[in-house]
C-alpha cells in the first residue's frame, strides 16, 4: 500500500506484476463519476479537481519508475538481470568489471525477448552492459557493499582473530612501576647548550655598554 486515507483505507495500491509496476487508485477521480442518493446525484469523488491531485499524480510516477531503478541498485553477490534493446544481436553483448575485465553476457531469447543474467558481482562498482566493440555502454548497474558488514557494533575479545588477541592490551591494566627515568634525547640537549649560549651572549654584550654609561 502505497498512499492511505485518515481511516485506514487503501488510496493507491502499489504491486509489480511480471517485470513492471502496476498502481491502482480505489476512488473516481473525474467528477463525472457520480453515485444516486434519493432524487441527487453527487459526484463520487472531487479528487481531480483538489490543488494538490497533480502532485499525487507526479509522486505516483516516480514511485512506479523508482521500483525499476531498484533492479539496478543491488549489494555484491546479487544477480544481475536485463534485456537487450531491440537491434542488439544475441552475441553482441558483454559487461564490463569494474576492475576494467569484459565477460561475454550469455543471453536467451524468452518469447521474442532477449534476456540476460550474471551473477559474478564479487566486487563493489559499476557494472557496464555494452555492445561488442562499442565503448559506450547500453545499461548500467551499481553492485554496492552490504551495509550491514559496516555496522558499528562492538565485539568481545574473543569474536577477534588469534593475531589481534595477542596484542590486544587492556586500558584497565595498570601499568608496571618504572625501573627509572629514561634518558633525554640528543637534540633536547642540544638545544639547551645552545639557549644558554645565547643568554651569556646577551649577557656579555649587555655589561660593556652598562659601563661606558
Amino acid at each position: 500500500m502505497a498512499l492511505a486515507l485518515e481511516n485506514g483505507d487503501p488510496l493507491v495500491i502499489d504491486r509489480q506484476v511480471g517485470e513492471g509496476q502496476v498502481l491502482v487508485f480505489t476512488t473516481a477521480i473525474s467528477s463525472l463519476s457520480r453515485v444516486q442518493d434519493g432524487e441527487r446525484s453527487m459526484a463520487w469523488s472531487e479528487l481531480g479537481s483538489w490543488p494538490s491531485f497533480l502532485p499525487m499524480v507526479q509522486e505516483m510516477v516516480v514511485l512506479a519508475v523508482s521500483r525499476g531503478q531498484l533492479q539496478k541498485n543491488v549489494v555484491v553477490g546479487d544477480l544481475l538481470r536485463g534485456e537487450l534493446v531491440e537491434g542488439t544481436r544475441q552475441l553482441d553483448a558483454e559487461i564490463v568489471l569494474p576492475r576494467g575485465d569484459v565477460q561475454r553476457l550469455a543471453v536467451h531469447d524468452v518469447n521474442g525477448r532477449l534476456r540476460w543474467a550474471f551473477g559474478e558481482t564479487s566486487w563493489s562498482g559499476l557494472y557496464r552492459v555494452r555492445n561488442v566493440g562499442d565503448s559506450s555502454a547500453i545499461d548500467l548497474f551499481a553492485v554496492n557493499l552490504d551495509s550491514r558488514e559496516s555496522a558499528l557494533l562492538r565485539i568481545s575479545d574473543v569474536e577477534l582473530p588469534v593475531t589481534l588477541q595477542r596484542e590486544l592490551v587492556r586500558q584497565d591494566t595498570p601499568a608496571l612501576p618504572s625501573a627509572g627515568t629514561p634518558p633525554r634525547p640528543l637534540f633536547q640537549w642540544l638545544l639547551g647548550a645552545i639557549l644558554l649560549l645565547l643568554l651569556c651572549e646577551s649577557w656579555i654584550g649587555h655589561r660593556p655598554g652598562r659601563g661606558s654609561q
